[in-house]
């Protein structure tokens, strides 16, 4: 039996033969939202700054620039217990080579962001509303007002209103005023600065030493056999 294929519509639609690059523009002096990689912000901005040109498409002030520093490094530490590392660890135990390693902790770590996020909804909606009434969650939290203490040591602004957020809300709430306001913006700057740490945390485990791995099971030898 012979087929012939049918003509769709589709195949009446243009087809734009070029990628449209809305952000970097590429080349051998690449430039980042208009702004020369090589000869303006490799030599005058710090990453944090350029994190958050990239997110928002404008150039901060220096204490914009010195806040996103202070907010990413009290957003960076994550710890074995988290599920990101912990998955991480368990690839690298496993001997997974480290670009999977990497990518194991990337993919954990969107999806946590994205997960805390969420829960987060009604802070970005009370954030949104220019913090009209109470925090939609108030607790005592000392690394809030470690935060803030930064925050103000640097110049930067911090709302009175803020200080009754835990941390973690108060680090978003932070990223909210530099201008990350959609949730994606405030994932992909948690993500920087969580990233190295987790797969440090998991490079730091030998690979095969499955023993050192906090789970009953009888002693074991790995044994690589050839035929």
């Amino acid at each position: 039996m012979k087929y012939e294929r049918v003509p769709s519509p589709i195949d009446q639609m243009p087809v734009p033969e070029h990628l449209t690059a809305r952000v970097v523009e590429p080349g051998a002096a690449p430039r980042l939202h208009g702004y020369d990689v090589q000869d303006d912000l490799a030599r005058h901005y710090g990453l944090g700054e350029v994190v958050l040109l990239a997110l928002t498409g404008e150039l901060p002030d220096r204490a914009a620039g010195r806040a996103i520093d202070v907010l990413l490094v009290f957003a960076a530490p994550i710890t074995i217990a988290e599920a990101p590392s912990h998955a991480a660890a368990l690839a690298r135990l496993c001997s997974a080579k480290p670009s999977s390693v990497a990518a194991v902790a990337a993919i954990g770590l969107a999806e946590q962001a994205r997960f805390r996020l969420e829960a987060l909804a009604p802070l970005l909606a009370w954030l949104a509303s220019g913090r009209d009434g109470p925090p939609p969650e108030e607790t005592e939290d000392a690394a809030t007002a470690r935060l803030h203490e930064t925050l103000r040591s640097v110049g930067a602004a911090v709302s009175a209103r803020d200080a009754a957020l835990p941390v973690g809300a108060a680090i978003v709430a932070g990223l909210f005023e530099l201008g990350l306001r959609e949730p994606w913006q405030i994932e992909a700057a948690l993500n920087c600065a969580r990233w190295p740490i987790a797969i440090a945390e998991a490079m730091s485990n030998t690979p095969g030493a499955l023993g050192t791995y906090p789970i009953r099971l009888p002693e074991f030898e790995l044994v690589r056999r050839v035929e």
